[in-house]
């Protein structure tokens, strides 16, 4: 089972958010697969040992990287593009957070970027994980 943190900056959007993806993990059948929590992103560091990846909504982006240097690169830590963060469809976000889990047990760098984007949240404009926006089958080379 894949664990997965959704934090905001005072967890108000993301616990909106839960409700949705909590009753959509049952629905959709991924409550064998993936066990979604959330948090504000100040805390999250209390967390780590709890969650195979964090995803950040994206009004934090520019706050990133300043965290990993001040509390460790022992997670990956990935900013769900805008679009997606609006409609957090489950399955989405499930491919998604796998991919950055694989990607981060090769790589090791943090925050997790797929092949084409970065922090610019301009660039990560898809409202689909990334495999599925790009077509993607095979292993993604980050």
């Amino acid at each position: 089972m894949l664990r997965v943190c959704i934090c905001c900056g005072g967890g108000f959007s993301s616990s909106v958010l839960m409700r949705k993806v909590k009753s959509e993990l049952v629905e959709k059948g991924y409550d064998d697969k993936l066990k979604i929590g959330f948090c504000p992103f100040k805390e999250v560091h209390e967390h780590y040992d709890e969650y195979d990846v964090i995803m950040a909504c994206p009004h934090l982006s520019y706050k990133v990287e300043e965290y990993i240097e001040k509390y460790g690169n022992q997670v990956p830590i990935y900013v769900i593009p805008a679009m997606m963060y609006g409609t957090m469809n489950v399955k989405e976000v499930y491919q998604d957070a796998l991919d950055i889990y694989e990607g981060y047990k090769k790589t090791h760098k943090n925050p997790m970027y797929f092949p084409g984007e970065d922090n610019n949240m301009k660039r990560k404009n898809r409202n689909v994980s990334y495999r599925r926006a790009y077509h993607i089958t095979g292993e993604i080379e980050f």
